[in-house]
């Protein structure tokens, strides 16, 4: 960029600030021109634009608040109260690991009846991989399954034995 493009974009720039303290050397809205290409002009104060419905700031040098004991500040100016979000800890409930059924069902499956213990060892590892994993909803169901399996094979093991004995000691002998 030349000096002479730098010397043409000063005269563009606005006039330095200069702190007013008297109200009366303040722009309103009333006395400031608009430039007659603006198609809807809305009030201006030292050369910025407000949107309308918004009142212009009064110029102050610094930050000095001014509230009163009540609250309120001078000449109806609002209190402006700035918040720093904090960090939200969310604390869900903890649920608890379902049973596995993993003791019962070996021993179901060696005393009882090993078809459906198998099925029940399985689905009670299953489980415990699940809830080991944090998915509880899925474990419990699986749990669910096992304890299932656990009665079926104990049902199906007592029939079992029963049956062997009923056959062995009352039937059989009638034949032999």
């Amino acid at each position: 960029m030349s000096t002479d493009n730098l010397m043409d974009s000063k005269s563009d720039l606005p006039p330095p600030y200069e702190a007013v303290t008297d109200d009366s050397q303040l722009e309103t809205p009333s006395t400031v021109q608009f430039p007659a290409h603006q198609p809807h002009p809305h009030p201006t104060v030292d050369g910025y634009t407000y949107q309308p419905g918004y009142q212009p700031l009064q110029a102050q040098s610094g930050y000095i608040p001014n509230i009163h004991p009540n609250g309120g500040s001078e000449k109806g100016m609002s209190q402006v109260v700035v918040c720093q979000p904090v960090p939200v800890q969310v604390v869900g409930a903890s649920q608890q690991k379902p049973p596995d059924y993993l003791c019962p069902s070996i021993l179901a499956c060696l005393c009882c009846f090993w078809p459906t213990g198998i099925s029940a060892i399985f689905f009670s590892c299953v489980a415990s991989s699940l809830a080991s994993k944090g998915h509880m909803e899925d474990a419990r169901i699986m749990s669910n399954h096992s304890r299932n399996m656990l009665i079926a094979t104990v049902v199906l093991g007592i029939l079992f034995i029963a049956g062997y004995v009923i056959y062995t000691h009352v039937i059989r002998p009638h034949y032999v």
